[in-house]
């Protein structure tokens, strides 16, 4: 299924909307005393984590007048890293063709807040692509806001499925330029062989474990594996390990989103709970031009949600993906 040919995603625009307020992370302008909601950021499959604007929809907590002018940037997934990486860092490429119709003028990206290790990871990957040339302010999730004029772009990629090859060309090819050096630098250690296959952990307190961890880090790491949790580096080293990556094998989670960074025809392998069909990471592997493979394990049972809860996997069947993949 993931090889069959696509339809054209919509295309993404950038868009100059006047007198227009932000609530529930939804933009949307007043007319005849009721809010009319932009819909490319009221979805209909993402309303379960975007409220958008409620009973007091005419209450504006602040209007925003910052010098020059405002870029928002937001999505249903924001709070996410995964999210943030694929469907919203791409569309600040707006940014180039807003400093064609305004040169010299000072631009300020908007950003919905979120929780403090999330937004500086956001912070820091807008400060890698754009070189630090563009404030950010973090505006408060829980305020509504008044723009006498916002510039936005509209989504690059159909909630949780289709992706931009277009987009994520972008951006991969933007972040490895930013990272010339450091890659550089890491390619002289991986002429030893050393650190080329990565296995992408996952820290045991964010749930969605591997119950038989050791099991699985004792087979990749006897084929050359190096156990790599992106959470705790930055986000240039990120770039930096999984473009140089020749294979990725890694627990699904926002952590497998940074296979963008790898190179076409690199096989990437996901290990996935069993019940969980999402085909977010199939679709980023497709628009990449990457060798998809999942292997699934049951679930432990937990009283956590059951989406975060710990999952095994049987080596055997990994074994046979990593061979498929051409290890043995």
């Amino acid at each position: 299924a993931l090889a069959a040919p696509r339809p054209p995603g919509p295309p993404t625009l950038l868009c100059e909307t006047r007198d227009v307020r932000l609530a529930g992370n939804a933009l949307f302008h007043v007319a005849d005393g009721r809010p009319q909601v932009l819909f490319e950021t009221y979805r209909p499959q993402e309303r379960h984590v975007v409220p958008g604007p409620g009973p007091g929809f005419l209450h504006v907590d602040e209007t925003i007048a910052e010098a020059g002018l405002i870029f928002l940037l937001n999505s249903a997934g924001s709070f996410n890293y995964g999210h943030w990486l694929i469907d919203d860092l791409p569309r600040l490429h707006a940014l180039a063709l807003l400093r064609k119709r305004h040169p010299r003028v000072p631009i300020t990206v908007a950003l919905v807040s979120y929780f403090p290790h999330i937004d500086a990871a956001r912070r820091r990957s807008i400060q890698l692509l754009l070189r630090d040339r563009v404030s950010i302010r973090f505006l408060d999730r829980d305020k509504t806001y008044h723009f006498a004029r916002l510039h936005h772009a509209t989504p690059c990629s159909l909630p949780s499925t289709g992706k931009s090859p277009h987009a994520l060309r972008y951006l991969a090819g933007q972040m490895r330029a930013r990272t010339r050096l450091p890659r550089g630098l890491f390619a002289l250690r991986t002429l030893t062989g050393q650190g080329r296959r990565l296995f992408v952990d996952r820290h045991p307190g964010r749930g969605r474990g591997l119950a038989n961890r050791d099991a699985v880090l004792g087979l990749v790491r006897g084929l050359g594996f190096e156990a790599f949790d992106p959470e705790l580096t930055s986000v240039r080293q990120q770039v930096v390990r999984f473009s140089a990556a020749e294979i990725v094998v890694g627990i699904a989670g926002a952590g497998m989103t940074n296979t963008v960074f790898c190179r076409p025809g690199t096989p990437v392998i996901h290990l996935v709970p069993e019940g969980w069909e999402d085909r977010f990471y199939g679709e980023i592997a497709t628009a990449c031009g990457q060798d998809y493979a999942a292997v699934f394990g049951p679930r432990i049972p937990s009283d956590a949600p059951e989406y975060l809860r710990d999952f095994a996997i049987d080596p055997e069947p990994l074994r046979e993906a990593l061979a498929a993949a051409g290890l043995r």
